[in-house]
């Protein structure tokens, strides 16, 4: 049974709540929108009574490489089940090839695609692929670990909850997805860790803030690019994160930032 007393409702007022917040997980940059929607968004959650402070999220490169490693460690056994035989998505098929690859050759790809300015995508060979049972248990004791981090940066915060970007970008061009992994890096420690997380919509993109990204070679950041332009009018949220158990205070604040609009 999981420990969970039960609250009295008063318990989880916004006012009661120390919330905190980050616009930027170092790990991909979000769209200006989306950063101007969390920051709008803790400041009607400080207008409504909640305790609002900066967060600096642990290590979200070392929450990447715990889920390709664990999603890749059965070479991609499962996905090949569950497509059935059916033509896999290019997405998909990406991930597919990344966890057959073979281990002895994952690291010069990693090393071949870094010198042609491929970071992310040579940050995602390097961690993905079968692993031996010793290796794969090695990813289960790294999560466990992960997940005690993020507990400890928040009892440091003394903080109930976050407010953070859910996705790095608005929504995506058709085919997109295919270069644009990195950009679901804000919702990914959730994932590893287990902790409740919601996203609430909360205000679109305005004319002449669609992106602010410098030049780069990386695929992934010329796709983001790419998607910003134009965006303008499209509908950004924002992601509400509480710690485990306690999805009653990511509910009651995704209410409070729903009336609040």
């Amino acid at each position: 049974v999981p420990p969970v007393p039960w609250y009295a409702p008063e318990e989880t007022a916004v006012s009661n709540l120390r919330v905190g917040f980050y616009t930027d997980n170092g790990y991909f940059s979000a769209s200006p929108a989306i950063r101007r929607a969390v920051t709008e968004a803790v400041s009607a959650l400080q207008a409504s009574g909640a305790t609002v402070v900066p967060f600096s999220p642990p290590d979200t490169h070392e929450a990447v490489r715990l889920f390709l490693g664990v999603l890749s460690a059965d070479g991609g056994q499962a996905m090949r089940r569950a497509l059935a035989g059916e033509k896999p998505h290019d997405l998909v098929k990406g991930l597919l090839q990344g966890g057959e690859t073979p281990g002895w050759l994952r690291p010069l790809l990693a090393k071949l695609f870094a010198r042609q300015g491929q970071t992310h995508l040579a940050f995602m060979i390097e961690n993905m692929g079968k692993l031996p049972a010793a290796d794969y248990l090695q990813l289960v004791e790294g999560r466990a670990h992960y997940r005690t981090r993020w507990l400890q940066a928040m009892d440091a915060a003394q903080i109930d909850a976050l407010v953070c970007p859910p996705f790095a970008l608005p929504a995506l061009t058709h085919g997109s997805s295919v270069d644009l992994f990195p950009a679901a890096s804000y919702a990914i420690p959730f994932n590893v860790t287990g902790m409740p997380a919601g996203v609430v919509p909360f205000t679109t993109v305005q004319p002449g803030e669609e992106s602010d990204r410098t030049a780069s070679k990386d695929k992934a950041d010329i796709a983001a690019q790419f998607v910003e332009q134009g965006s303008a009018g499209l509908p950004v949220g924002v992601q509400v994160v509480a710690r485990h158990w306690r999805e009653d205070v990511v509910l009651n604040l995704m209410a409070a930032l729903e009336a609040s609009r």
